[in-house]
C-alpha cells in the first residue's frame, strides 16, 4: 500500500515539475524578444472571460469526479485494494483535467502574448496542488476502518 502512495506522490511531483518548467519557457518567450504582431485578433476581456469560465468548469468537474469515485468506493463497500485503485484512478483523471487546462492557458498566453492569463494558470496550479495525494485524506474520505488505516500508514 505504501508503494502505491509513493508512486502517486512521484507522479504528482513529475506532473507539477512539468507544468512549472513549461511556465518558465512561456515566461521567457513572453517577456523575451518576441514581436507582438503574431497574435490572434482576440480582445483581452474575451480571453479572460473564456479562461475564467474554463477554470470554473474544470474546478467543478474535478470536484465532481472526486466525489463520484469516492462515493462509488464507499457505497460499494470495496476492499482496501479496490479503494486505493479507485483513489488512484480518481487522482489521475483529476490531474489530467487540471493539467490540461493549465497547459491550454499557457499556450493561449503564449499565442496572445498576454501575461494576465498567467493569473488563471496560477489559480489552476493552486487547484492542482490541492490534489496532492495524502494518506490521511484518503483514509478520511474513503471511510477506512482502523485495520485498513493500519495497512496504509
Amino acid at each position: 500500500m505504501k508503494d502505491q502512495f509513493r508512486n502517486l506522490n512521484l507522479m504528482f511531483a513529475a506532473l507539477s515539475l512539468g507544468q512549472v518548467l513549461f511556465l518558465v519557457i512561456i515566461l521567457y518567450v513572453i517577456w523575451g524578444e518576441t514581436a507582438a504582431g503574431n497574435t490572434l485578433p482576440i480582445d483581452k476581456q474575451t480571453l479572460l472571460i473564456v479562461g475564467a469560465a474554463g477554470f470554473l468548469g474544470v474546478a467543478y468537474a474535478v470536484r465532481a469526479l472526486g466525489n463520484y469515485f469516492r462515493n462509488k468506493a464507499v457505497n460499494e463497500k470495496q476492499s482496501l485494494e479496490q479503494k486505493v485503485s479507485t483513489y488512484r484512478t480518481s487522482l489521475i483523471m483529476r490531474w489530467a483535467l487540471v493539467e490540461g487546462f493549465n497547459l491550454l492557458i499557457l499556450i493561449i498566453a503564449f499565442l496572445q502574448q498576454d501575461k494576465s492569463l498567467l493569473l488563471l494558470f496560477g489559480a489552476g496550479l493552486i487547484v492542482f496542488f490541492s490534489l496532492k495525494p495524502s494518506t490521511p485524506a484518503f483514509a478520511e474520505a474513503y471511510k477506512l476502518n482502523l485495520q485498513e488505516e493500519n495497512q496504509i500508514f
